[in-house]
């Protein structure tokens, strides 16, 4: 079923990127990427998106403070314009930003080579999600195998699920409001013996609800998206350079490894 896409926009025609890792659009039509080589994170509207109407961070500068990030991965937009910046690969935390980019809080820390028990360290946040029905922001703490979520307004721990059924890292995490809230969640490179694939969970009880894979399965998935309505689901993977969208086969909640369903990808584009 692969299908050819017409390209709309080319955001940043006029505008160099050197590593553009993660992309975001929010409510308002404005789109947002972070570039993990220029230590950046630029918005652009609907009415510029050849040049970005917002910078921050220092062009080439990785530093850990108030004005610089060091390789950001990712943003997540509230409905009042504030934002979040995942920061990232050498950063282990989060900032929230007021729609202005002025900054207003931020969470998590660095390992010190063991994590205990501390809900706070991440080791490559990589990847966000909002729950904004439920005041959360959801993290893909990659390196540690889990999604942790922390409450939008404050940045105080709710929660993280971890399951040895994803296997011990976890690229990205997705949100739909839908049968009392779903996660969306891929687990990255085919590099044990868990399956590459992506999962859906439960966000109340924590308990797995689906899983989906095209057919032999994923190689090295990087991201996931899901539509507010849970109906439509897109992967975008790294080897081989394509965009899944699966088509949502919810089937109500099941007990985690029995009967889950493989949804088949309705479409693929790329190589």
């Amino acid at each position: 079923n692969c299908i050819d896409w017409v390209i709309k926009y080319n955001y940043g025609e006029c505008f160099s990127f050197y590593m553009p890792h993660g992309i975001t659009a929010d409510r308002e039509g404005n789109v947002w990427v972070t570039d993990v080589a220029l230590h950046q994170v630029f918005k652009f509207t609907p009415q510029s998106r050849t040049q970005p109407a917002l910078v921050l961070g220092e062009k080439f500068v990785p530093r850990d403070d108030d004005y610089h990030f060091c390789k950001p991965s990712a943003v997540a937009v509230l409905a009042s314009g504030d934002f979040f910046v995942a920061d990232g690969y050498c950063n282990a935390r989060v900032v929230k930003f007021a729609r202005d980019g002025s900054k207003i809080l931020q969470w998590g820390k660095r390992s010190n080579g063991r994590f205990g028990d501390s809900a706070f360290v991440l080791n490559v946040p990589h990847a966000l999600a909002l729950a904004e029905d439920r005041g959360e922001l959801c993290v893909a703490d990659r390196e540690r195998g889990r999604v942790a979520c922390f409450r939008a307004d404050s940045g105080a721990f709710s929660g993280a699920f971890r399951s040895w059924l994803v296997g011990p890292k976890l690229y990205s995490v997705a949100y739909a409001p839908v049968d009392g809230g779903r996660l969306y969640i891929v687990n990255g490179p085919r590099l044990s013996a868990v399956p590459s694939r992506g999962y859906v969970i439960d966000y109340a009880s924590g308990r797995l609800v689906d899983t989906f894979a095209p057919a032999g399965g994923f190689s090295s998935p990087h991201d996931v998206a899901v539509s507010p309505d849970g109906g439509s689901i897109y992967v975008a993977e790294l080897d081989p350079h394509r965009v899944y969208k699966f088509a949502d086969g919810r089937n109500g909640t099941k007990e985690p490894g029995v009967n889950v369903t493989h949804a088949k990808p309705t479409a693929t584009v790329g190589k």
